[in-house]
C-alpha cells in the first residue's frame, strides 16, 4: 500500500489552510488527499471519496514526495497564447457599452485599437471572460 510519511504539524497546518483557502479546486482537492492519507486512509478509500480512480491518488502522492505543496500543482500545459489580453477585454467591453446592439462594431473598433485581427466568435469568447462591475463589486460571467 502507498502512504504519505507522517507529517509536520507544520506542513499539516499549511496543507490544511491549501484545504481551505486554495483558489484551485485540483490543488484542495490532492491536498485533502495528502492529510487523509496521514490520517491512515487506504489509497482506495481516498480514490472513492476523491471521485478517482486508484492510481491517480498514487500520483498525486509521487508529486508530493518530489516537490512538495508545488508537487500539487498543475504543470503548464501546451496551447495555443490567447490573442487579446485582458486590457484588450476592457476595452471590447467599454465598446459595447457604449452601443449594447453593436458586437460587430465594437470588433471593429477592437481591431483598429490592437492591431491584431480575430474573428468574431474571439471577440464574443473574450468579451464572456471579461467580468462585469455592478458598482464597485466586481462580478465574474
Amino acid at each position: 500500500m502507498k502512504y504519505v510519511s507522517p507529517l509536520s504539524s507544520e506542513i499539516e497546518s499549511m496543507l490544511h489552510e491549501a484545504v481551505s483557502g486554495c483558489p484551485h479546486q485540483r490543488v484542495r482537492q490532492r491536498a485533502q488527499a495528502i492529510l487523509w492519507s496521514a490520517m491512515g486512509y487506504s489509497r482506495r478509500d481516498i480514490a472513492d471519496l476523491s471521485f478517482v480512480v486508484p492510481i491517480v491518488i498514487s500520483h498525486w502522492f509521487n508529486h508530493w514526495e518530489k516537490a512538495g505543496l508545488s508537487g500539487l500543482y498543475d504543470a503548464p500545459r501546451s496551447g495555443r497564447p490567447p490573442i487579446y489580453t485582458a486590457v484588450d477585454g476592457a476595452h471590447l467591453k467599454s465598446f459595447i457599452d457604449d452601443s449594447p446592439q453593436q458586437l460587430r462594431q465594437a470588433h471593429s473598433q477592437l481591431i483598429a485599437l490592437t492591431g491584431k485581427s480575430s474573428s468574431l466568435d474571439t471577440a464574443k469568447r473574450l468579451l464572456k471572460k471579461t467580468p462585469i462591475t455592478v458598482g464597485n463589486a466586481v462580478v465574474a460571467r
